[in-house]
């Protein structure tokens, strides 16, 4: 997701939260706590004006009271999955230590192989998900 979407999200999402404790913000006071005009911040909105990724942290620390804190879910995400993936890992490896031996070693051999393979493979596209999803927050 590109940065004027983000901060369009952003926008929405203060607006909603101010909202559901009785209150109302206006464009206009979202620019000035931000430190710019009003034609600005909507210049940024309309996509008129690129956002930065330094202007989106700026507004999340402007506005953190009114943001869920999405990193800290996203973190410990990261943290079950890579948990879960290094003990799905060691129980294949130590399933591999008990090769049958004979006709079967060879197809069994293999059949590991491929599991770890691809929980391997799995566990580094659940890691390029979850740091998209941290780098479009």
């Amino acid at each position: 997701m590109d940065n004027n979407k983000v901060l369009n999200e952003l926008v929405k999402n203060v607006k909603d939260n101010v909202k559901a404790r009785g209150g109302y913000i206006t464009q206009e006071e979202i620019a000035a706590k931000l430190g710019i005009g009003r034609s600005y911040l909507s210049n940024l909105l309309h996509g008129k004006q690129s956002v930065t990724s330094q202007f989106i942290s700026h507004f999340r620390q402007v506005f953190k009271e009114y943001l869920p804190d999405t990193d800290a879910v996203t973190r410990d995400d990261l943290t079950i999955i890579n948990t879960t993936l290094g003990v799905i890992m060691r129980a294949l490896a130590k399933m591999q230590r008990k090769i049958p031996t004979g006709e079967d070693a060879a197809s069994y051999l293999a059949g590991l192989k491929l599991e770890i393979e691809l929980l391997s493979v799995e566990k580094k596209v659940s890691e390029i998900a979850l740091k998209r999803s941290l780098e479009e927050l």
